[in-house]
């Protein structure tokens, strides 16, 4: 009310990650319905989740996301609270995709509930639960073969693969050459977060290096990482299910 009292009614409201973000999607777009002229247009951003629920990409989950949107998702709740679709655009990332909906209040028919389909978080649990079995044999091998594994990255991906896949005990240290993060521990363990440095010390000839960092810029962070090498087995892995050097991807 005061915003509409303050501003009048809006003819486009562009709302870019907030409903993901939202404590109540029923608040969310009762609150764009009484500030939207009648015929107003509300476009909707959000992050795409299909991509990683096909993947079983456990890391897509965020302490910060209320909530999780396939198009068909967000089509559906959208309808359930009297917007409808206009038009919709897909942006392509290589892990995370997102979605640009445009609504309007009335509905001319202009689309209908999506039918409904098998739970896909029922194929998103089978597919993490393989990768986190098949993780136990491969850390068991690179262990069992004295390779020093070393996670690149000190961010939120990394901490979640460590502790979906219970990896706690397992990393040796995390690398991250922002010094405002050297010398601290990942929370709730003891692994060390040091520099890239760290890689030239290692006395052991065998070393794994899991990217957690950007996935565009992968083949850039491995070849930079080779080059601090001389004489030792290096293996590149990856934390990400799209990427092709992801650690527990079936060969």
């Amino acid at each position: 009310k005061k915003v509409v009292d303050d501003y009048g009614n809006f003819d486009v409201i562009f709302c870019s990650s907030i409903l993901d973000h939202s404590s109540s999607i029923k608040n969310f777009f009762n609150f764009f319905n009484k500030i939207l002229k009648n015929n107003g247009i509300l476009i909707v951003e959000v992050p795409d989740n299909t991509k990683s629920i096909k993947q079983g990409n456990a890391i897509f989950f965020w302490e910060e996301h209320r909530f999780y949107f396939t198009i068909n998702s967000l089509l559906n709740i959208a309808k359930f609270n009297k917007f409808y679709k206009k038009k919709l655009i897909q942006y392509k990332y290589p892990q995370e995709d997102f979605i640009n909906a445009i609504f309007c209040k009335k509905n001319n028919n202009l689309d209908e509930i999506k039918k409904k389909q098998v739970n896909p978080l029922v194929k998103f649990n089978n597919k993490f639960l393989q990768f986190k079995k098949k993780s136990n044999k491969i850390i068991d091998y690179y262990k069992k073969n004295n390779y020093k594994i070393y996670l690149f990255g000190a961010g939120h991906n990394s901490i979640k693969f460590i502790f979906f896949y219970n990896l706690n005990k397992i990393i040796d240290n995390v690398i991250d050459d922002n010094p405002k993060k050297f010398n601290y521990l990942v929370p709730s363990t003891n692994i060390n977060i040091t520099n890239s440095d760290i890689l030239k010390e290692s006395k052991t000839n065998k070393i794994l290096i899991i990217n957690g960092a950007s996935i565009k810029n992968e083949t850039k962070i491995f070849q930079s990482l080779k080059n601090k090498f001389t004489g030792k087995i290096i293996k590149f892995k990856s934390i990400y299910t799209a990427s092709n050097k992801f650690i527990f991807k079936n060969d």
